[in-house]
């Protein structure tokens, strides 16, 4: 194939491998698959046809404008838990990441947790199955729409439309701990993400009780998340470990970095 793209959908999080024989097909295929906001990675033997590995590039870029603007823009959310309302976990399932919220947020704490961008995920339904107590389960996020929608689904649960970068309805230290999947990716893709990841995080660690934890899974590697989560005016100690991708094969004795999710252990000091 003369132009493989590694495409991830943002959808869906599956992963296609599209083969183009033609340049300018390949281009064609770029221009059909903007729309979806898709994000690329393509491989191009150097040197032939500069003309169309430059449109490619060009388009590959304003892709990523387009997303980034998206992403930190509730309107784009509220459209798309319209559109289609099915359960969808970003990275991982509640069995995948079990063995850490039991080590670090215990179920026998019995304290509130919150989940910080919940969207339509199931990881709180299926942590209250596994004896987490459903009425001290918080769940936020930026879309209204999947909000009100999750509400009908599980109304054991605390449901709020909130942004997450102002906790203002909850006081000082009331969560015993706090979940992010996704949330603060979704935050660094977007428009000031250096201001408002700040922010939240801030916040998270105002409402987080002294001795608990922050259990914040990601894509993003060490290099990339340290100087945004280690930040002395959080009062927090950081640690991080990796999580298997869930499509990646078990018997891999070493993983590759991008075979792995990164679970990043904020501990709350207690003075």
């Amino acid at each position: 194939s003369d132009r493989i793209f590694k495409v991830f959908s943002q959808q869906r999080k599956t992963q296609r491998l599209i083969g183009c024989s033609l340049r300018r097909e390949a281009y064609q295929r770029v221009v059909q698959l903007g729309n979806r906001q898709a994000k690329f990675y393509y491989f191009t033997s150097r040197g032939q046809n500069s003309e169309i590995e430059s449109r490619i590039e060009s388009k590959l870029i304003t892709n990523r404008k387009k997303m980034s603007k998206s992403y930190g823009d509730h309107t784009y959310w509220d459209e798309r838990y319209s559109k289609d309302n099915e359960h969808f976990d970003w990275y991982q399932r509640y069995h995948g990441l079990k063995h850490f919220l039991n080590e670090y947020i215990p179920q026998s704490e019995n304290l509130p947790v919150l989940m910080v961008g919940c969207g339509n995920s199931r990881l709180s339904d299926e942590m209250t199955k596994d004896n987490y107590s459903a009425k001290n389960m918080y769940n936020i996020d930026i879309s209204s729409v999947v909000i009100e929608q999750m509400q009908k689904k599980y109304p054991d649960q605390t449901w709020k439309t909130m942004d997450a970068s102002n906790l203002s309805e909850f006081s000082d230290g009331f969560f015993g701990g706090i979940i992010d999947k996704g949330t603060l990716d979704a935050i660094l893709c977007g428009e000031g993400s250096a201001t408002i990841s700040e922010d939240m995080l801030s916040e998270v660690s105002r409402v987080l009780k002294p001795g608990s934890v922050f259990l914040c899974i990601t894509y993003g590697q060490p290099a990339n998340r340290l100087n945004y989560l280690k930040k002395s005016k959080y009062n927090w100690s950081v640690e991080h470990k990796t999580v298997r991708k869930p499509n990646q094969e078990e018997g891999k004795k070493d993983p590759d970095d991008d075979d792995l999710h990164y679970v990043y252990i904020m501990r709350k000091n207690k003075k």
